[in-house]
């Protein structure tokens, strides 16, 4: 969006070809080793590509109707050509729940919508991700040259951009990395893991950037620092079944971070405060360790596996932890009070 609107202020109103998406820093597998690559259009397993708009998530704003029977407002952010939205929801008085979901048609993504909503519910998005990435963001791009009165006579399609003869027009710089793992690790974003696991590998190894090589890097680096025992990372974000780390691995990890000075107070202000912000805002609530602890929570439900990893800052001194649990038959609540009770142990009476 802001690049188009920058293309936009330098007064360009025509594109006479083609426009020519080049995503090659990646290569063509989007989605890590150990994702379920089933029906689900959850967020939390969207396609990583080295290009990608919106985490490659469609926001799907929902309102209720003006009034009792109407259809339910919706809305699609952002707009793209390869978008379809199919079904309706009706607005009611009492109960019900509005059903979002998305699935593919051909080089669409279908928007399927359901259910009811109540008049009185506040409006909201809900999140899903998209099915055909590079279509997703072709016709996001195109429905934003539109709406900035820029004329693309040509059509939007991938390939291989030339490097000779060609003019640079706008190069746009990103916000700092510690600014996007200060987001990963509050929100738990695996789009965001991925996204760095395989660019490691690009910057290092050299394009495209695949998950092969990003775990060749986090195994040099992991032995590099003599860090104990091989940890096995095939993906960034920890899903599926695939990764194998200790608590003692991670814990050491906690460890060698700690002492890396230059950079250290941003790596653990990206962690979540307990009973504060991110993924632990509603848990510690009661706890001695609020305030004090700071960590990276972990679930798979699939798998019973449910982990907590960060740091307790106490006034004389700093405990490193890392507390998992596999394959527990519990309800995840009764893990994360277990957890409590562990870290409420060490902290001074």
């Amino acid at each position: 969006w802001l690049m188009v609107q920058q293309i936009a202020h330098q007064g360009i109103g025509r594109i006479a070809g083609d426009c020519i998406i080049d995503d090659s820093y990646f290569d063509s597998s989007v989605y890590a080793p150990g994702y379920d690559e089933d029906n689900s259009s959850r967020a939390y397993e969207a396609a990583t590509s080295a290009l990608a708009v919106n985490f490659n998530c469609v926001a799907v704003h929902q309102a209720p109707g003006d009034t009792i029977g109407s259809p339910a407002h919706i809305a699609l952010f952002p707009k793209s050509d390869a978008l379809i939205v199919r079904g309706h929801a009706q607005t009611v008085l009492h109960g019900c729940a509005m059903n979002i979901s998305t699935g593919a048609q051909g080089d669409k993504t279908v928007v399927n919508v359901g259910g009811c909503i109540r008049l009185s519910d506040e409006p909201k998005y809900q999140y899903r991700k998209v099915w055909d990435i590079r279509q997703f963001f072709a016709g996001a791009l195109a429905s934003m040259l539109r709406e900035n009165g820029i004329v693309l006579q040509g059509a939007v399609r991938y390939g291989k951009l030339p490097e000779k003869n060609a003019k640079l027009l706008l190069e746009f710089s990103s916000l700092p990395m510690s600014e996007y793992v200060g987001e990963m690790f509050k929100y738990s974003n695996n789009f965001t893991a991925e996204m760095f696991f395989k660019m490691l590998g690009a910057n290092r190894l050299g394009a495209p950037g695949t998950w092969d090589k990003g775990a060749t890097v986090m195994k040099g680096f992991w032995k590099a620092q003599n860090l104990p025992g091989a940890p096995v990372a095939k993906n960034g974000s920890g899903m599926g079944n695939s990764n194998r780390f200790t608590p003692a691995q991670i814990t050491a990890l906690l460890r060698w971070a700690w002492q890396q000075k230059e950079w250290w107070p941003e790596y653990v202000s990206a962690l979540s405060i307990a009973g504060a912000d991110g993924t632990v805002k509603k848990r510690f609530c009661d706890s001695s360790c609020k305030g004090i602890v700071r960590a990276k929570t972990g679930t798979l439900a699939d798998y019973g596996v449910t982990a907590l990893a960060g740091y307790i800052l106490l006034p004389k001194t700093t405990y490193a932890f890392a507390i998992l649990i596999n394959k527990s038959p519990k309800n995840p609540a009764d893990d994360w009070k277990l957890q409590e009770k562990i870290l409420e142990a060490v902290m001074p009476k």
